[in-house]
């Protein structure tokens, strides 16, 4: 496949962005108010918290980072205990709680007594999902006691933004990544129940138009070519578009060879599809992005904790722990694990992956060679 061909018609320029409600409020001011706060004193400053929550997922997605684990953990942390947290961060700064992790949000019984502790905090919920349970009033009342259609609009009378995984328009090839069969039918009516529900409009404020839905892929061999269209097609339904590439751990060092980039043409592929993102990575406020300042919600503004408490340094980096909220306080573990100040990289993380990658695929090619002349 020849990238460099793919992108012919430019059609959408960085000026035709969509701010999240919950992400892109922070701006620069913001960022440096938090520093000089740090730097005064307080490393324990924050902006945001990242929580994970359960491990259940209903898709298996191939390139996950958490493929293995699909399970619920008998040990994540009970509603008090996320309470507790909550509580924690929002007197430490936090204006934002992203929940994710290693499984699949709304699969949690928990999450609505979790969102509406965080909205009496006033927290701005942004709930990553892959969409399908709220066209599945099934499996939704048996979790939540609710149907499809009143999830979603619990979410949205909550005021909460969703970061929506979007991968394809193609059913067949979505139906492919995803391994589940029927769930684009699924992911077609919790995206109308979206929709329904108020996800899709729009307002002006000072700084730009907010929404709070966005719709988020990742950029492989196999949807590559069809950036544009799923571009157009998040503007259809007044969202943002995010579409980055992915991190090459997990299930996606499984596809290394025949569904990801190379490394070498990883930037050439972030300069292609730049032309149609909203902005390089998920958790990176857009005014930041815009102003060469680029900052991760879930790397400089606020820490990640995971289902059992630990805190990590990305959802996508959970090997090293610096603590557990079982054990400290928030404000304990943030004091002891102060992060680097390389504010101007949106995703230390990924970046390091990369270059891993890349060293492994060196010494494998080495090793060939040696057999080869030996």
């Amino acid at each position: 496949m020849q990238t460099a061909n793919l992108f012919n018609d430019h059609t959408f320029s960085k000026k035709d962005v969509l701010l999240l409600h919950g992400i892109d409020n922070y701006n620069r001011d913001d960022l440096d108010l938090l520093k000089e706060v740090r730097e005064n004193g307080n490393p324990d400053a924050i902006l945001s918290i990242c929580v994970s929550t359960t491990s259940a997922c209903n898709i298996r997605c191939w390139y996950c980072y958490a493929l293995g684990n699909k399970k619920r953990n008998p040990r994540q942390l009970t509603v008090e205990e996320y309470r507790n947290l909550i509580d924690q961060a929002v007197d430490l700064g936090a204006r934002t709680m992203i929940v994710c992790g290693d499984g699949e949000p709304t699969y949690d019984p928990a999450l609505t007594d979790i969102v509406r502790h965080a909205v009496s905090r006033e927290l701005m919920p942004v709930i990553v999902t892959n969409g399908t349970i709220m066209g599945n009033d099934r499996v939704s009342k048996h979790l939540h006691g609710l149907d499809g259609r009143e999830l979603t609009r619990f979410l949205s009378d909550s005021g909460a933004s969703l970061l929506v995984k979007l991968e394809t328009l193609d059913p067949k090839l979505y139906e492919s990544i995803v391994n589940v069969r029927g769930a684009w039918e699924k992911f077609e009516a919790g995206v109308d129940r979206m929709m329904e529900a108020g996800f899709g409009d729009t307002w002006e404020q000072e700084d730009g138009t907010y929404t709070r839905i966005s719709f988020t892929g990742i950029a492989t061999k196999e949807n590559v070519d069809s950036v544009p269209t799923m571009k157009q097609w998040a503007r259809d339904h007044n969202g943002q578009f995010i579409c980055k590439v992915p991190s090459p751990i997990g299930g996606a060092l499984d596809q290394a060879a025949t569904k990801l980039f190379p490394p070498a043409e990883v930037e050439s592929v972030r300069t292609l599809i730049d032309n149609y993102t909203d902005k390089r990575e998920t958790l990176t406020p857009i005014v930041l992005d815009g102003d060469k300042c680029m900052t991760c919600l879930a790397w400089h503004l606020g820490p990640v904790i995971t289902e059992e408490g630990y805190y990590v340094e990305c959802y996508t980096a959970t090997e090293a722990t610096f603590g557990n909220v079982r054990e400290k306080s928030l404000s304990q573990l943030l004091k002891e694990k102060v992060k680097g100040t390389d504010w101007d990289n949106p995703c230390p993380i990924k970046d390091r992956l990369y270059v891993q990658l890349t060293q492994k695929m060196q010494e494998q090619q080495k090793a060939e060679e040696v057999i080869c002349t030996g």
